[in-house]
């Protein structure tokens, strides 16, 4: 009864936010993320833990973070002014993220049995090294089975067989980024375009929920989900 109440509530608040200036969703949107924050908050979170136990830190960890983001490799085949790292060319950097250190991380995050979204993003284009990534993907799979493994991509290297390869790996979602021109403004059809240069043909029937929000879902392909991203 608990989850069917849960899922009425999304699908309403998902139509209403379909209906109201995007405006004004990202400001409710903002309030309720703002809130949550301070309602999973405990006096013990502002004590000095650098001495607690290691089973201490753990589940915090577990309970508040919800999001680890982590680089494969270095490399990133644009120069966008909005990022951090646009003084510094990754273009000709193929530096790979050592194997054994990342098992590590996963191994630490497998035996807390962590739940919650990792990222493999940051300031790469991790589809640059396909090979490597869907290693790590699949090594992140069976480190930390029940995560959420996610990827971040600008699209250039996303052809229709990267999300099977994907997929096959254990990727739960690709994040796909729309880079608008001056003056371009986000739409259902620029995404749906954007989609179909890809040549994801199976990205190409959007959802009609689909609204002006910075993020909105796409297409499912098989268990994998892919959106789409605005970028400045």
């Amino acid at each position: 009864m608990q989850t069917t109440r849960r899922t009425i509530s999304s699908v309403v608040g998902k139509i209403t936010e379909a209906l109201l200036p995007s405006d004004l969703v990202a400001r409710m949107r903002e309030g309720r993320e703002w809130k949550h924050l301070i309602n999973s908050l405990e006096p013990k979170l502002f004590d000095d833990l650098s001495e607690a136990p290691a089973e201490v830190k753990r589940y915090l960890f577990k309970q508040h973070i919800s999001l680890v983001e982590i680089e494969a490799q270095a490399k990133c085949n644009r120069v966008c002014s909005f990022c951090p790292n646009v003084i510094v060319d990754r273009r000709k950097n193929n530096t790979l993220t050592d194997a054994e250190l990342l098992d590590n991380v996963f191994t630490e995050l497998g035996l807390i049995d962590y739940r919650k979204q990792i990222k493999f993003a940051r300031y790469s284009e991790p589809l640059s090294n396909i090979p490597y990534l869907c290693e790590r993907v699949k090594s992140a799979r069976k480190l930390i089975p029940n995560a959420q493994l996610a990827i971040v991509t600008n699209t250039d290297y996303l052809k229709p067989i990267v999300p099977d390869r994907l997929r096959e790996a254990g990727l739960d979602r690709i994040y796909m980024s729309l880079y608008l021109r001056r003056r371009e403004k986000w739409s259902l059809e620029l995404a749906h375009t954007h989609t179909l240069n890809t040549g994801l043909t199976a990205a190409a029937q959007w959802s009609s929920t689909l609204n002006k929000s910075v993020w909105g879902p796409a297409a499912s392909h098989s268990r994998l989900l892919l959106l789409i991203t605005q970028e400045a």
